[in-house]
């Protein structure tokens, strides 16, 4: 299992390409248009409160039992269905979730067609499609205009780059994630490669600090843009469930984020100081019709979609892995479906005024609330089911004068002392408890489970063993009442066995949690910090570590509803006057 495991390279490699994806090559036009200093705060902003979402998001799926380590492979929609309990939130949040990964792999499609169409009108001066309106039949480019794709705003069925993006990405949508992951590798450095050169030849060109406003005329396209740049939280437990197992999550998180945002901040700045961009213009269109535009540099331009095609298929996994793990199709030809579901969405909205709308309103609705508010309300509720004591449990436990603890321990050991212990008939109940105590006691071992006997207890290998009942009585070697465990041993006559090999058990054995202590659960933040533990009247445990996680969730989660609601907002109003939404892409 270890060699399918996702490493530190790896898992760095796919969320830095999930993050710097199509909203990358207006980030110039951005700072030029909205000015330097509310992008700025906006991307400081989201450095904090994308990592926030992303390890409370994990620290939630962390919290269910057994999924400590996340051996369960817990994904995204399933998470949502195990801990909110109304069924409309359950179908919302579904809903939501599906809609913002089709939504950003629609979006990734469009614009990397459209630069595929734009290479091959450089190289072969020529790019066709089926066209539907207002021109319908088959409809030929020999040159690029103003806008980003080369086809403006005529409706088309299809274009050739269209089709090559469908030919290119979809065998990579079926892989497993793991194997993704070498080709996720290569397009981490070769984005890196295209970033450094973009920024070194627009520095060599000249930089004129004027061309940046303090504030500029327009501002309601910062927030959508910058969230729309950081949608990665998605995928995060797709991956989390395939990293190897010594891999901080804490490390991988903000090390993407922190390399991602200096190639935002960098790009954007340096680009808005040297070229002139229209504000319907991405970065490579303003390269090209700039003085900058070389051989070297036009590789790195038509090199960029090439890679952006790479980061398509991590989505398509992460909605292929959601779907089989919910349960919601069992049928594989349906999960299939549904993985290919957008490039046929995707038709109507490859060119003109529809792109623009589509993409601004499905970043605010969807990709927006799937990865910056339901996490933080995710991580809520595992609190409350991990830390309320079930009332009726304290009940039962009070009329019979034990503790809660106590309760269950009984009800954990019974039922593993039926499976896997045989008392011998003669023994009695002082022998028992021995038996019992023995069993609980015995020394752990790597990967074998709690029933398999040291090699000294075994009759085959060891000599000096007897089988008598002497050698079963040993001292009460723990502070646990005896008591718990005589009412609940097993009454058929048997005799004593011990396995001669280990059982190996693996990391999800509910049976092996359930009677020796698990590993602590994942924490976002603090995972060091000494516990300090105070039970109140109503049973809630309360944590020093989990206070401070949970001041961070509530002062991330109001800022993340405060911007998006603010976006929203403000769309509204824009809609409402008639103006024309400005572009994303």
């Amino acid at each position: 299992m270890t060699s399918n495991r996702i490493g530190f390279i790896g898992c760095v490699s796919i969320l830095v390409s999930s993050m710097i994806g199509p909203g990358l090559l207006i980030i110039p036009s951005l700072f030029r248009s909205a000015g330097w200093i509310t992008p700025l705060v906006m991307f400081l902003i989201l450095i904090l409160v994308a990592p926030t979402s992303t390890l409370l998001l994990c620290e939630a799926s962390g919290s269910l039992q057994g999924n400590e380590r996340f051996a369960k492979k817990i994904e995204y929609s399933e998470l949502c269905s195990l801990l909110i309990t109304n069924r409309i939130g359950q179908v919302l949040t579904q809903i939501i979730i599906y809609a913002a990964i089709e939504t950003f792999i629609i979006t990734s499609i469009i614009l990397s067609a459209q630069l595929l169409d734009n290479l091959l009108i450089d190289i072969l001066k020529i790019s066709c499609g089926i066209g539907i309106y207002p021109e319908f039949g088959w409809i030929c480019i020999g040159n690029l205009g103003n806008e980003n794709g080369p086809f403006e705003n005529r409706l088309m069925l299809f274009t050739i780059g269209f089709v090559l993006t469908i030919f290119i990405t979809v065998p990579m949508t079926f892989m497993e994630l793991s194997n993704n992951a070498k080709i996720q590798i290569a397009s981490f450095f070769t984005i890196i490669l295209i970033v450094i050169t973009w920024i070194v030849t627009i520095a060599v060109h000249g930089l004129n600090p004027e061309r940046i406003p303090i504030f500029g005329p327009s501002q309601d396209q910062i927030i959508k843009t910058v969230m729309f740049n950081y949608a990665f939280i998605t995928t995060v437990p797709s991956l989390v469930n395939r990293m190897k197992k010594d891999i901080s999550i804490r490390k991988v998180v903000w090390t993407s984020v922190f390399i991602t945002t200096l190639c935002y901040i960098s790009l954007g700045i340096i680009g808005a100081m040297s070229i002139k961009m229209e504000l319907t213009a991405n970065l490579i269109t303003s390269i090209r019709k700039s003085e900058l535009h070389n051989s070297f540099i036009g590789i790195m331009n038509y090199l960029f979609p090439l890679v952006l095609l790479a980061g398509i298929p991590v989505y398509a996994i992460a909605i292929r892995y959601n779907i089989v793990r919910s349960g919601a199709c069992k049928d594989k030809n349906i999960a299939i479906f549904f993985t290919l579901l957008p490039w046929t969405l995707a038709i109507p909205f490859q060119t003109g005024y529809l792109l623009n709308l589509f993409t601004n309103w499905t970043v605010l609705v969807f990709i927006c609330s799937a990865n910056f508010i339901i996490p933080f309300w995710l991580y809520f509720l595992s609190k409350k089911k991990e830390k309320i004591i079930p009332m009726v449990k304290i009940t039962q436990a009070k009329e019979n004068g034990t503790k809660v603890e106590d309760t269950e321990k009984k009800a954990q050991i019974a039922k593993y002392l039926e499976t896997h212990v045989n008392v011998p008939p003669t023994l009695d109940k002082t022998h028992d408890k021995n038996v019992a105590e023995k069993l609980h006691n015995t020394p752990m071992y790597r990967n074998t489970s709690p029933d398999a006997a040291p090699l000294s207890d075994n009759p085959e290998i060891n000599p000096e063993f007897t089988n008598n009942n002497t050698r079963l009585t040993l001292p009460p070697i723990t502070t646990m009442d005896p008591d718990l465990f005589s009412i609940y041993l097993p009454s058929q006559p048997s005799t004593p066995q011990h396995p001669s090999t280990p059982r190996s058990i693996s990391t999800d054995d509910e049976e092996f949690h359930n009677i020796f202590p698990p590993p602590k659960p994942f924490k976002a933040f603090f995972p060091n910090l000494e516990e300090v533990k105070n039970v109140n009247e109503e049973g809630r445990m309360v944590e020093k570590d989990d206070w401070y996680s949970t001041c961070i969730a509530w002062t991330a989660g109001i800022i993340s509803c405060i911007l998006i609601g603010f976006a929203i907002v403000y769309s509204f109003v824009d809609l409402s006057f008639g103006i024309k939404t400005s572009t994303l892409l």
